[in-house]
């Protein structure tokens, strides 16, 4: 019987430590320290009111997500269950790399060149340069740079340790897919598959974009699963599939 355990478990146990140590934080500050210590205590309740309210919904939602993958094992809804070899899933894991990295670097140039290019840009309009405001240009495209390409780099990084973990499998259902020991579902209200593609390749990829929230605060994940060589039809009906079905 294959083992489920809860996704969410580690967020939910750092967020609750956290928690913890806010409420000490706060206590020490208010009750022990006086006005020296009002700040920090304030900061440390701030601290534990948010993470006390994530941790719980974190852990129930893992619990849910537990239940939804268990089904999926189950053959509840399944519509492909794939397994791979070592040399498939290591081409697999080398070629999301070198596309995650490919990516990191596009997200980090832009990141920096549209900041960089609107505050110089200002500076041309305005009727001259001056060192400060090129200064000021670049900080604000290192600034961007870092913040958008480092999240893509390590999104990257921890995408590409999760795949080295070992061969993974791969089951998808009507409303949710596990691979690699990651799960995704959009089963629920605030949750919708997008889109269905197949990518040909060596391996070949089915990409599934899953939208999370609602249409005017929503954050979309693409998910990108392996085929095993001999089952590009399947995935080519599977992607049909989903389209039937809407």
């Amino acid at each position: 019987m294959r083992q489920v355990r809860n996704p969410n478990a580690m967020s939910a146990l750092i967020l609750a430590v956290l928690t913890v140590l806010g409420l000490v934080a706060g206590i020490v500050g208010l009750v022990f320290m006086g006005d020296d210590g009002f700040m920090a205590g304030m900061l440390g309740l701030i601290t534990a009111f948010i993470c006390g309210i994530i941790s719980p919904t974190l852990w129930f939602s893992g619990r849910k997500q537990m239940a939804e993958m268990a089904a999926l094992f189950a053959g509840q809804d399944l519509l492909v269950h794939w397994s791979f070899d070592p040399d498939e899933w290591h081409r697999y894991t080398e070629n999301e790399y070198t596309r995650g990295m490919k990516q990191t670097r596009t997200v980090s140039i832009w990141s920096f060149a549209v900041p960089f290019l609107l505050v110089m840009g200002a500076q041309i309009f305005g009727g001259g340069f001056s060192g400060l405001m090129t200064g000021i240009a670049f900080a604000f495209g290192a600034g961007g740079a870092v913040l958008f390409g480092g999240t893509a780099y390590l999104m990257t990084k921890s995408a590409d340790a999760a795949n080295r973990a070992g061969v993974g499998e791969v089951f998808i259902g009507a409303t949710c897919l596990y691979y690699g020991r990651r799960f995704h579902t959009w089963a629920g209200k605030y949750a919708a598959l997008e889109k269905v593609a197949f990518e040909p390749g060596d391996p070949s990829v089915v990409q599934f974009n899953i939208k999370y929230g609602t249409d005017g605060n929503s954050s979309h994940v693409d998910v990108r699963v392996p085929v095993p060589r001999g089952q590009e039809a399947e995935a080519q009906q599977l992607v049909a599939s989903y389209y039937a079905a809407s």
